[in-house]
């Protein structure tokens, strides 16, 4: 409801931005940051290196990958064909299994 609150305010903000590219230069730094945002499965982490300004390393966790216990558990003994089927049931993205 509050992100719905919040709609009428976005066509406005969006119509009063200049034109062309919006940028800004930026200082060549190194940090680390971490940041979360919710999902509609869950929460999803996220970590970024910065050296010089430039991405270094970075890592995503998502919701879907707590998930894949259950289906090891769940698949134990199935052949190919019943894995496919259950594997589908639990909509596990393949991006979630990176990190």
């Amino acid at each position: 409801r509050a992100i719905i609150a919040l709609a009428p305010g976005i066509a406005p903000a969006i119509d009063a931005a200049p034109a062309g590219e919006i940028v800004a230069p930026l200082p060549p730094v190194s940090a680390r940051g971490l940041g979360s945002a919710a999902c509609a499965r869950g929460m999803v982490h996220h970590w970024v290196k910065l050296h010089d300004g430039q991405i270094a390393a970075a890592a995503l966790i998502d919701p879907a990958a707590g998930r894949f216990r259950a289906l090891e558990d769940a698949a134990v003994g199935l052949e190919m064909e019943a894995f496919a089927m259950l594997a589908e049931c639990y909509a596990l993205p393949p991006g979630a299994i990176d990190g």
